[in-house]
Order: C-alpha cells, then sequence, then structure tokens
C-alpha cells in the first residue's frame, strides 16, 4: 500500500457505516469522519483489511 491520503468508507459488524478520511503512513493510521478522531496501525495481511484500529473521542466536541 502506498503512503498517502485516503477517503474512506467503512462499516462494524453492528451495522454501523460511515465515510471519513485516512492518512496511511509506515504501519501508522490517523483519520477522521464526522463524529470520531482515529489513530492506529494497520498490517495489510492477503485479504487487505485493517486490522487493529482504534477511535478517540468525539470530533465535535473538541
Amino acid at each position: 500500500m502506498l503512503s498517502g491520503i485516503y477517503s474512506v468508507k467503512f462499516s462494524s459488524n453492528l451495522g454501523d457505516l460511515g465515510l471519513g478520511i485516512a492518512v496511511f503512513d509506515k504501519g501508522k493510521i490517523n483519520g477522521g469522519d464526522l463524529t470520531y478522531l482515529y489513530r492506529g496501525k494497520y498490517n495489510i495481511m492477503a485479504t487487505s483489511k485493517l486490522v487493529n484500529p482504534r477511535h478517540e473521542g468525539d470530533a465535535l466536541r473538541r
């Protein structure tokens, strides 16, 4: 995966959906959507899924 800024569409196992941006750089990810800011690490696996994402706080309240 090339480092850069990506538009992302994601869903949870609870059926929640979201749209946002993500910056991928050397195993680290930062980004957000209208509600949350995201920080964490990523690994590219054979299925090309993001693993171990975390969210932090409510972006609208910061």
